[in-house]
């Protein structure tokens, strides 16, 4: 029985791993998507400046900038806890471990749980400089938006 409970809490702690890791893949493609739509918005507004109410756009502009700059700061590089083969392997080859598996599964639940929290600190960095993006791209977005109509000339027939 005990070491049912084993198997399942390993399981479980290989899940949770895995998801921490892929979760953190996909808030660095979204931090990237943003990057990216930033700066095709910038290009845009800077070329087309001219047609619009420019204070307003100078500042929605402002506001994307600083949007990608949070970006950057999401995607960065961090030190993530990866779990390696041989090292585990190694501590597997010693008898008194082999002789003992159920304290053997408890101590490697051990170190992926310990991984996996310490991955899930990075990735609430993550999260907090996505959100920061997302709202400095929206708020900047909402004043390009403003600056065009602004300077749009109105005609009533």
């Amino acid at each position: 029985m005990a070491d049912d409970i084993e198997d399942l809490m390993l399981n479980i702690a290989w899940k949770d791993f895995d998801i921490c890791i892929n979760d953190k893949r996909d808030l660095e493609n979204k931090a990237s998507i943003i990057l990216a739509t930033n700066a095709v918005l910038i290009g845009l507004v800077l070329d087309a400046i001219s047609k619009m109410n420019s204070i307003i756009a100078s500042f929605g502009s402002v506001f994307l900038f600083v949007s990608a700059i949070f970006c950057i700061l999401a995607i960065k590089l961090r030190d993530y806890k990866y779990l390696e083969t041989m090292k585990t392997w190694k501590e597997f080859e010693n008898d008194e471990v082999i002789d003992f598996l159920p304290q053997a599964k408890r101590n490697l639940f051990a170190t992926i749980d310990s991984a996996t929290r310490f991955n899930r600190n990075n990735y609430k960095k993550i999260v907090f400089w996505i959100n920061l993006a997302i709202s400095f791209f929206l708020i900047g977005v909402f004043l390009i938006a403003l600056a065009l109509i602004t300077n749009f000339n109105w005609v009533v027939f």
